[in-house]
């Protein structure tokens, strides 16, 4: 198994965190009956299959069902089950939580849903597939992906919301829930606009995205322990208690935090234990 990260070029900085690369090796195949679980974490994602592609279901409700080759993947609200099936290759492209508008659908509609390249209103990213596919190493690969979205900036020279781009970085450096009455007021907004903007921007409600990022951050707290501790590192994340913490496993990943963590596969692991979160 291979993962690295990769950042963006400086002009994508604003809008994509970073790329990833998964690979299940020359000899490794992924084992058709292994299933594993992703995790909402506040970023979506443009995914590209140069090798074998995923079967995928969202939440618990849903049925396995291959994934397009190339394909967008919006907010997640729910836990993402895979299952491999084949030999894997995926470049992906880590949005900032607010920068997948660059894409021209409102986030809001992308949410809990992948979507094919095909699909999407800018044309420039169908095409990449097979060249992508096709491409000799990670480095082709990025450069051709960065190609296109830096002519997707360019073109309307577009840039995110700062509303939505201030209010997340609010949330990644508080340790305690934000009053969002205050917090529009103090952008001269009322509490309804801010939370259409957000919903707009990134594609869930001001306090989803804000569960959402707490749980991402106790994987980051766990990581930064030499020898961590379930309850210090929910304290850590912004938790009130391990009640709390227990019940954002249940809802995000579908499982209590032990048996989530033992059952993790490969690129649910390396997902979880990225640099670029």
């Amino acid at each position: 198994m291979r993962y690295a990260e990769y950042p963006p070029h400086p002009r994508l900085a604003a809008v994509v965190r970073c790329h990833w690369v998964f690979e299940g090796g020359p000899d490794a195949a992924v084992a058709p009956a292994r299933s594993e679980t992703v995790v909402p974490d506040g970023h979506p994602e443009l995914i590209f299959h140069y090798g074998d592609r995923f079967a995928a279901a969202i939440g618990s409700s849903e049925a396995l069902r291959p994934q397009p080759q190339h394909l967008f993947a919006g907010q997640l609200t729910r836990p993402l089950t895979l299952r491999g099936e084949g030999v894997a290759g995926m470049l992906g492209v880590r949005f900032e939580p607010w920068g997948a508008r660059v894409l021209g659908l409102p986030a809001d509609e992308t949410t809990d849903r992948w979507i094919g390249l095909d699909d999407l209103p800018q044309r420039t990213l169908a095409a990449l597939g097979d060249d992508v596919s096709a491409a000799r190493d990670d480095r082709a690969r990025i450069a051709l992906v960065e190609c296109a979205l830096l002519g997707l900036i360019g073109q309307d020279a577009w840039r995110p919301d700062p509303i939505a781009v201030a209010f997340v970085e609010r949330l990644r450096r508080a340790r305690r829930p934000l009053r969002q009455r205050a917090l529009a007021a103090e952008w001269g907004l009322s509490e309804r606009q801010l939370e259409r903007r957000i919903n707009d921007a990134i594609g869930v409600s001001p306090k989803r995205l804000a569960s959402i990022l707490r749980f991402r951050a106790l994987f980051d707290a766990l990581q930064a322990s030499a020898q961590p501790v379930w309850l210090d590192a929910a304290l850590a994340a912004g938790y009130f208690d391990q009640a709390h913490m227990i019940r954002d496993f249940r809802r995000f990943a579908g499982a209590p935090p032990r048996v989530f963590m033992r059952s993790r596969g490969a690129l649910s692991s390396a997902l979880l234990e990225r640099a670029g979160a």
